[in-house]
C-alpha cells in the first residue's frame, strides 16, 4: 500500500459516490448523487465521454457480465435503472422497496 500514488483526477458531477468499470474494461462509470446522473469515462484516455441522467440520488453501480447493461440503484426513486451500454440509454426501471441502496453484485444474472 505504500506504493499507491494518484494517477489522475477525474471531473465528475456533484457528489460522486460509487465507481465501477465495464467487463471489457472500456469504460469507468461514477454515480453522482446530487446531480442525478452517471459520469462515463473512456478508460484508455481517462477522458469524459458523457453524463447520463438517472433517477434521484443514484448510488450503487453494477456492470452486467455481458458488457451491454449497467444497473444503477436510485435511492430516492426506489428503483434500479437498467442502462444500455451500447447506446447509453435507459432500457427499463425495476421497482424496489424503500431506499434502494446497493454495493457489489446486487443483480443475479
Amino acid at each position: 500500500i505504500s506504493t499507491l500514488e494518484r494517477l489522475v483526477d477525474l471531473n465528475t458531477e456533484a457528489s460522486p459516490y460509487a465507481v465501477t468499470i465495464t467487463v471489457n474494461e472500456k469504460y469507468l462509470l461514477v454515480s453522482n448523487q446530487k446531480d442525478d446522473s452517471i459520469s462515463l469515462f473512456d478508460i484508455a484516455s481517462l477522458t469524459a465521454i458523457k453524463t447520463i441522467a438517472v433517477g434521484t440520488f443514484p448510488e450503487g453501480l453494477m456492470a452486467h457480465p455481458d458488457g451491454n447493461r449497467l444497473y444503477v440503484t436510485s435511492w430516492f426513486d426506489n428503483q434500479v435503472y437498467v442502462l444500455d451500454m451500447v447506446n447509453f440509454k435507459t432500457l427499463k426501471r425495476l421497482t424496489t422497496g424503500d431506499g434502494s441502496r446497493a454495493f457489489g453484485i446486487f443483480i443475479s444474472h
